[in-house]
């Protein structure tokens, strides 16, 4: 719990996250960070990977999600798994277009 709240504090420093300002660009950083720090220091056996994929809405560009894609390695396994999609972003847009 108190590491949660460190995370949060830590992202509420950059103040409102709205797309495409430097606190959106350091919020981005931050978790690329943690990703990568979590990657480095498991010893489990899994496989971890970031990837970063651009894409634009409308007239916003040089927008940016964050894949992380965890897979256990050991080959008869029963651990389950978790799928966590969230916005990092506290923007409001005019416009919001959804594809699925």
């Amino acid at each position: 719990e108190e590491r949660a709240r460190d995370h949060y504090r830590n992202l509420t420093e950059y103040g409102p996250r709205v797309i495409n300002t430097r606190a959106d660009y350091l919020t981005r950083a931050f978790i690329l960070a943690e990703l990568d720090r979590i990657r480095t220091s498991t010893n489990k056996p899994i496989r971890f990977e970031i990837s970063l994929q651009n894409f634009s809405v409308a007239e916003i560009d040089q927008l940016q999600n964050i894949i992380v894609h965890i897979s256990n390695t050991m080959p008869s396994s029963d651990t389950p798994c978790l799928m966590l999609a969230a916005h990092y972003d506290s923007g409001i847009l005019d416009l919001i277009i959804l594809i699925v």
